[in-house]
């Protein structure tokens, strides 16, 4: 099963931050293969690691399931990982259409939103295909930044927090989303340190656009799912100039911006048939 429609303007990180000096702590793995995703329009408004030499080694990789002795979380589409010191909760897949339109049907209820999306209160995706009559595994598009993270935080979520910066379009790769992609720090693609061509939903597969459960290979050592590809997944992390991070690629995105570590941006009010997100969220203590 697949949809296509219009893509998303992503821009690399590189092009906004040219010529700002900015040093990230982890630079080697953006050197291992810069680059970003060609810049599209839209007008739809253990396990083996690689180490700095690039030579394989054991790591260690601490995750376990929706409840534990580190807490449990806020319901079991989620997966406890340890990133770091931290440990966090995310969605195992991105948030599927079926789930946006119960979310919506229920009022869209939730927090009051929060800085810079004040004048956002509708969250209809607009998206040609909506309301969905079927598809309802499909991961939800043609949402902005303030619809998915409304969504996140009426569901007792929030989307993936970028840490290291603040100002986090400036921000190096750390962070909650990269961490557990990368199995903190030790893989380029969530399913190893090399890129395996047609392992997930990305240019080389010939899908052309959101699939659903065709790559089940593509996965971490926890298993969540599509972390590279199918859809770019908004991060908590926008600037004063109304930017906001993507990750993780798409559908139509080369090798290199499939990788953990890609830093992409996206304007917070973009809506894009390549753009949908997964949530976050702080275990609930046991």
């Amino acid at each position: 099963m697949r949809r296509t429609a219009q893509l998303a303007l992503v821009l690399p990180i590189a092009t906004v931050l040219a010529g700002a000096g900015c040093q990230h702590d982890w630079d080697q793995w953006i050197a291992s293969g810069e680059g970003g995703s060609p810049v599209t329009m839209t007008s739809a408004g253990g396990s083996m690691a690689m180490n700095s030499s690039g030579q394989g080694g054991s790591s260690q990789s601490s995750s376990t399931g929706g409840g534990s002795s580190i807490g449990t979380c806020p319901d079991e589409s989620m997966v406890a990982v340890l990133v770091g010191s931290h440990t966090v909760c995310i969605d195992r897949t991105e948030v599927t259409r079926g789930k946006y339109a119960a979310w919506l049907s229920k009022g869209a209820t939730g927090p009051m939103q929060v800085s810079g999306c004040e004048n956002d209160s509708n969250h209809t995706p607009l998206d040609p295909d909506w309301p969905p009559i079927g598809g309802l595994d499909f991961p939800v598009v043609f949402v902005d930044w303030c619809d998915a993270s409304a969504y996140c935080r009426g569901n007792g979520k929030r989307l993936c927090r970028q840490l290291g910066s603040e100002d986090p379009v400036q921000a190096g790769p750390e962070g909650e989303w990269y961490g557990v992609c990368s199995n903190n720090g030790n893989w380029l693609y969530p399913y190893g340190p090399a890129y395996l061509k047609g392992t997930c939903n990305g240019d080389s597969t010939g899908a052309g656009a959101v699939t659903v459960g065709a790559l089940a290979g593509c996965a971490n050592t926890a298993g969540v799912l599509d972390l590279s590809g199918n859809v770019w997944e908004w991060e908590d992390g926008c600037n004063l100039g109304e930017n906001c991070l993507v990750r993780g690629g798409a559908f139509n995105s080369l090798p290199h911006s499939l990788r953990c570590a890609n830093l992409e941006i996206s304007p917070r009010m973009q809506h894009s048939v390549n753009v949908g997100f997964r949530c976050c969220a702080d275990p609930i203590p046991a």
